[in-house]
Formats: C-alpha cells, structure tokens, sequence
C-alpha cells in the first residue's frame, strides 16, 4: 500500500466501471510472496482475500478494489477456462 497506495483511486475507477484493473504485476506479486496457491495452478481464494484484506488493515476503499478485483479474476478464469475446453 505504500508503494502503491497514490494508484488507489485509479484502481477503483477501473474495477468499478469494468475496466482491465491495472498494476496486475503488483497482485502477481503478491500472491507469489504469499503462497496462496494450491498447485496446479489453482489459487485458494478464500486464503487470498485474507490475505490481502489482513494487508489493508481496514481501508476501506482498497478492501471494495480487493474483493472486486478477486471476483472478476475468478469470473474470468472460469470462463476463460471453460472457452480452452471447447477449443474456442
């Protein structure tokens, strides 16, 4: 957040208008020092939202980007997994 923490408006703007959220190498990052992932390539993210709202300490407005942003990550994973299925 102190790194980053001057990109907070610019990151609810995009995630709340459905925009491409930016700073996706800053969440890499994260995820990568937090072990989040399961293996295989699946991430747990019920351990990643605490994470990362355990991170924020409250604030609000980066709690709504954080939950927004794992929402739409999610959403997305599943429906571009499902078009790799169909060879799409």
């Amino acid at each position: 957040m102190q790194r980053y923490g001057a990109m907070t408006q610019r990151q609810s703007q995009n995630i709340t208008t459905g925009g491409i959220p930016k700073g996706n190498c800053v969440a890499e990052c994260v995820a990568n020092q937090t072990k989040i992932y399961r293996g295989n390539g699946f991430i747990d993210r019920i351990q990643l939202t605490r994470l990362y709202l355990n991170a924020v300490s409250g604030n609000r407005i980066w709690g709504d980007i954080i939950n927004s942003a794992i929402d739409i990550c999610f959403s997305e994973t599943r429906q571009k997994s499902g078009e790799l299925r169909m060879g799409a």
